[in-house]
């Protein structure tokens, strides 16, 4: 063996070593300054005082050895990272919802399998109240309780799907951005990278909006990348409807869609001028023409909703806001923050206009200090090619390509590791399971109709908000009649996070009529069962309560059920 075979032999026995070491005391590192993480859902502070930390740390050593034996085959293709990515995603479907904001998009998606497309499409900024969100998402999970029947099984179908397709589009996305740049394996780096965010699996299962706009703001990259480089009708309206259909799925989508630009004077440099001209105008020409149809037909909704956005969300932001560190240290592996970090010096070493573009949306959440780690759920695919340039320029050769490929296998199994031993556990202690508890349990009874009480409690959420998400996992009709008014000072509650559960509108599927006695009595109370019962008309026993706290957060929604003598 020559002295530079050699030379590499030794290097690269070091990097087998050294990489999974790297990520082991990374988190370890990580773990100990754990009080500087300020996520207000997986806080490593909140999550390590419910989980124990050692078999996670254990779970993170096997992945981290784990990943030696995986670099050692070949980088798979972005449809077999795809299909991996609905897998792992579908392995968080037992987590219950966390976030109360589920409540509305549940509540906007019924009206749709209640009354039907027409309704929801006239009654939006109506009856349905959209409170700052677009029509899209709810629109698409609606349909989805069309077809395949009201079941939360149905929305993370639709969310998984968009994850896995997230993934595959990033890493084809990457592949043919960077022509000439070993490609091939600079996609796969970039699907393994977003794969390498332990938050984002969190988010998978949730009756949220934020995975499937991340799909759609991707979608909208891809699809108009490959009409500004092949051209032709069919890729140009498939870009248009996709930029659209991006354009309506999120306010702050608007703002992102300003990476389509970017990509648009990066073609108009590099490329034919009149031909990509021509393409990007025809792009743009029918987006606007769709968008403009919308805007119109929605615009006093559109300017309430904007007003709101810019006296309240706004500067709520800065109030409710979580560090970048948080985000891009304990929410993000490090690998994939540190790769991102070395490709601003490697794209300025080889002035590289093409890292502007990929890095553009971070740049950009840096610039206006969006520091929320759900808002920037639709910037990760970006941020994953980012720190893929980064990682790619690692050397060349065979052993060189070992290497990328252990970092990412590392970064990528270690997360999801921390995700599903340790981020996953701890949410189902949040207070919210005990509505989906409740829900599983009136299921396995086989109530079919429930009357559903929900009293106030010392906590800026309205209690009533917690109604729609009980109904999400019971097939149970419910009968629940709203009549309660905010116990906050109106000062306190204009600058409050749950501003918008107090806008809450009673549905009127919910305001049934049983004739005759419902078969039980779901009461949702932080209250003890001696209190619930003074509050509940003659005649009910009590049956089962569910009243697990993590102890953090001030909204217990704890659920009794009553039967009838």
């Amino acid at each position: 063996m020559d002295p530079d075979a050699r030379k590499d032999t030794r290097r690269n026995n070091i990097a087998l070593a050294a990489v999974p070491l790297a990520s082991v005391l990374l988190y370890a590192g990580l773990y100990a300054l754990r009080r500087f993480d300020d996520n207000r859902l997986t806080s490593w502070r909140w999550v390590f005082d419910h989980v124990d930390a050692l078999p996670v740390a254990l779970a993170v050593l096997a992945c981290a050895l784990l990943g030696v034996l995986v670099s050692s085959y070949r980088s798979p293709k972005p449809w077999m990272l795809a299909l991996l990515a609905f897998f792992l995603g579908a392995l968080f479907w037992s987590q219950p919802e966390v976030i109360v904001d589920s409540s509305r998009y549940f509540t906007q998606a019924k009206h749709l399998s209640q009354y039907g497309v027409m309704f929801f499409l006239s009654e939006w900024g109506g009856d349905i109240v959209p409170w700052t969100d677009m029509p899209l998402v709810p629109f698409v999970f609606g349909m989805g309780f069309e077809l395949f029947g009201e079941s939360r099984l149905v929305v993370q179908m639709i969310n998984t799907s968009a994850f896995a397709g997230t993934v595959w589009l990033t890493a084809q996305s990457a592949r043919e951005f960077f022509r000439g740049e070993g490609e091939e394996d600079l996609g796969v780096i970039a699907g393994g990278f977003l794969l390498s965010i332990p938050y984002l699996y969190t988010q998978v299962p949730l009756m949220l909006v934020d995975v499937s706009c991340m799909f759609l703001l991707m979608l909208g990259f891809f699809s108009f990348q490959r009409a500004l480089d092949r051209g032709g009708w069919g890729y140009i309206v498939f870009a248009s409807i996709s930029i659209f259909l991006m354009l309506i799925s999120k306010y702050s989508q608007w703002m992102l869609a300003s990476v389509y630009l970017m990509l648009f004077l990066l073609k108009l440099k590099d490329g034919d001028k009149e031909k990509v001209l021509r393409r990007g105008m025809a792009v743009a020409a029918f987006a606007v023409l769709m968008f403009g149809m919308f805007l119109v037909s929605y615009l006093d909704v559109v300017r309430t909703q904007m007003d709101l956005l810019v006296s309240y969300q706004r500067p709520g932001l800065r109030r409710w806001g979580e560090s970048f560190i948080s985000t891009f240290f304990f929410q993000t592996h490090p690998f994939v923050s540190l790769g991102a970090l070395a490709s601003v010096v490697i794209a300025f070493r080889r002035r590289d206009w093409r890292w502007v573009v990929v890095a553009w949306l971070v740049i950009l959440m840096f610039v206006m200090r969006i520091e929320r780690s759900r808002y920037m759920i639709p910037l990760f695919p970006m941020l994953a090619i980012t720190a893929a340039y980064g990682v790619n320029a690692i050397g060349q050769g065979k052993g060189a390509k070992r290497i990328r490929r252990l970092v990412v296998a590392v970064a990528m199994l270690c997360s999801f590791a921390l995700a599903s031993s340790a981020f996953m556990p701890y949410l189902k202690t949040n207070n919210l399971v005990n509505l989906m508890e409740a829900g599983h349990f009136l299921n396995k009874e086989g109530y079919e109709k429930v009357e559903v009480y929900a009293f106030p409690q010392k906590s800026e959420i309205n209690p009533a908000v917690a109604v729609p998400l009980l109904d999400l996992y019971t097939r149970a009709q419910i009968q629940y009649k709203y009549s309660l008014r905010p116990l906050l000072k109106e000062e306190v509650l204009k600058r409050s996070p749950f501003r918008f559960t107090w806008t809450y509108k009673n549905p009127p599927y919910y305001e049934n009529d049983f004739n005759g006695e419902p078969g039980a009595a779901a009461v949702i109370s932080f209250w003890s069962n001696e209190d619930n019962e003074r509050r509940l008309p003659d005649g009910y026993m009590f049956r089962r309560r569910f009243d697990l706290s993590e102890g953090i957060f001030r909204f217990k929604p704890y659920v009794s059920i009553y039967i009838k003598d």
